[in-house]
């Protein structure tokens, strides 16, 4: 099912405004990931991490894919 052109420039906004948000965010992650690690043990925030990539590089590719 292919998307409507405004839903695609509204989702590359969105991405864009996220990608923003996590350069901005950028110490707050890695200060969050180091206490994650003492928390909840290295092993857990490597597999939170790895979602989130496989996650996020899955959207921009299903994206790439619609435009």
């Amino acid at each position: 099912p292919s998307l409507p052109l405004p839903n695609s420039i509204m989702m590359a906004t969105i991405l864009y405004k996220f990608q923003i948000a996590i350069k901005t965010r950028l110490p707050w992650l890695v200060v969050g990931s180091v206490i994650g690690c003492r928390r909840i043990g290295v092993k857990m925030v490597v597999i939170l991490g790895i979602g989130c990539v496989a996650g996020w590089s899955g959207v921009t590719h299903g994206l790439a894919k619609v435009t």
